[in-house]
């Protein structure tokens, strides 16, 4: 029983250093797109648009893009509302790839155990079989 959660724990650390630089990566990029979304509806909406400052116009992307969108703040303009829209679907993108990054480091893990796993117990057997017979026959 010891063995079994010993190689589950050494299948979760390699899970999570595959995955972990990976899941970085995509936080720093979302983190970045969020900035750049942010200051981008700012230049585009101004002052009409609600967007008072820099500081609020980041605080609008990171409602959107959480998928929260208070509706304290209406988009006037048509390019607006397409970032608006590009910066929703990055919030779905949030939940989605994360998930598929730990599903595929997760596979990874589990065929690379059933490959050593594999090796260690069918490979001897052609060996052996092979031996047998080839003595059985040198009998005969």
């Amino acid at each position: 029983m010891i063995g079994g959660s010993i190689i589950s724990s050494n299948l979760l650390i390699r899970i999570f250093h595959g995955s972990c630089r990976k899941i970085i990566a995509f936080l720093f990029t979302i983190l970045s797109l969020t900035l750049i979304s942010g200051v981008l509806i700012y230049f585009v909406e101004g002052e009409t648009g609600g967007f008072i400052s820099r500081s609020s116009s980041v605080y609008w992307a990171i409602t959107t893009l959480l998928t929260t969108g208070y509706g304290d703040t209406v988009l006037q303009t048509n390019f607006g509302r397409l970032v608006a829209s590009v910066v929703k679907v990055l919030g779905f993108s949030i939940i989605v790839a994360p998930i598929v990054i730990i599903i595929t480091e997760i596979y990874k893990s589990l065929s690379e155990t059933s490959r050593k796993t594999k090796s260690l117990t069918i490979s001897p057997f052609p060996l052996i079989w092979r031996y047998l017979n080839t003595q059985y026959f040198r009998m005969l």
